[in-house]
């Protein structure tokens, strides 16, 4: 077997078809992603967590990483974050890719992906890691849009978050064919956040901002499938883009919001940080918001207006409750 190895996130890159490019290595099929030392997340959906797991599913293939957290007893020397670093597991779309991605190593498997992924969780479930992890399926590429090109991929992923008791499974995607996973997700209900993108609320931000990305109508038909299966529905607006002018803008935003979902995540476009910013400011979306002066939008904490607004009429959406601590269970096999 043959997988590919990211030994950092900037070597990753993607074609306009989503190809994985990355220097090639050989393992064996029972190798196991390096766990990357990771301190300073803000995705509250991770609290609580000793690892957080990323999958992904393209055409050729699928990725994985792995990375360990920050626990109370004190903080990891190795590839420690700063305390201020923006949430690095959100969904990206192909002008976001490059920011902030998790630090570390990537394994990707191209072929014989099914009985791969099978043989490394095995090895992680034996190893009691995976019923104190959260595993996030959809980060640097979205697994139901385009699902025609991935099927398989995103289908071996699927039964993987079924056949093994994580802690959290978090499902990332914008696309209405999210819906298509009713049976597996009413199956990870207990465990299960399914995260929408949601960054403006203007159809025309969203068309500029985010090309060739799912419509927000689209999103709000899949939001409103989901719940109507009593399955828990989280916004994120990440990264937070123009939604309109005015200070009522602002409350129209959160009402939407409110309306729709369950839970919210918030994550401006800029962290602040000096690496980060060098990378953002030569962003098409960045050179787009400057052109149209939407400036605050490329200042940290951009999201605080639209935050202030839901604490005062739902602050419930913005707590989410952290992960239990407890011992990892055994193998669990649901009934086919």
């Amino acid at each position: 077997m043959r997988s590919r190895s990211l030994t950092s996130n900037r070597n990753m890159s993607f074609s306009k078809k989503q190809k994985i490019q990355a220097h090639t290595v050989v393992k064996n099929s029972n190798t196991e992603p390096k766990v990357n030392s990771q301190v300073g997340f803000k995705n509250p959906l991770i609290t609580g967590a000793t690892h957080v797991i990323t999958l992904n599913s393209y055409p050729n293939g699928v990725s994985i990483s792995l990375h360990k957290t920050l626990t109370e007893n004190g903080t990891n020397e190795e590839n420690v974050f700063a305390a201020n670093l923006n949430d690095p597991f959100f969904l990206r779309t192909r002008d976001t890719r490059e920011i902030g991605l998790p630090e570390g190593r990537f394994l990707i498997y191209r072929e014989n992906f099914k009985v791969e992924l099978e043989n490394l969780f095995a090895n992680l479930n034996k190893k009691n890691i995976l019923g104190s992890s959260a595993i996030f399926f959809g980060v640097t590429s979205d697994p139901f849009h385009s699902f025609h090109q991935k099927f398989a991929q995103t289908a071996a992923c699927l039964e993987i978050l079924e056949k093994y008791k994580f802690a959290r499974v978090i499902v990332q995607s914008r696309s209405k064919m999210l819906l298509s996973a009713l049976p597996t997700l009413k199956i990870l209900q207990d465990r299960l956040h399914c995260v929408i993108p949601f960054e403006s609320r203007l159809e025309k931000a969203i068309m500029r901002y985010t090309p060739g990305q799912p419509k927000l109508e689209e999103r709000l038909i899949t939001a409103n499938g989901l719940k109507a299966q009593n399955i828990k529905v989280t916004f994120s607006c990440s990264p937070i883009l123009p939604y309109g002018e005015t200070s009522g803008d602002t409350w129209k935003f959160a009402e939407l919001l409110v309306k729709y979902s369950d839970k919210i995540l918030l994550q401006g476009l800029c962290t602040g940080t000096k690496e980060n910013e060098s990378i953002i400011k030569k962003m098409s979306i960045s050179l787009k918001l400057e052109a149209d002066k939407h400036v605050l939008f490329l200042r940290p904490n951009a999201e605080e207006a639209v935050k202030k607004v839901l604490e005062k009429i739902s602050p419930a959406h913005l707590a989410i409750q952290p992960i239990e601590s407890k011992s990892n269970e055994q193998l669990k096999l649901f009934a086919a």
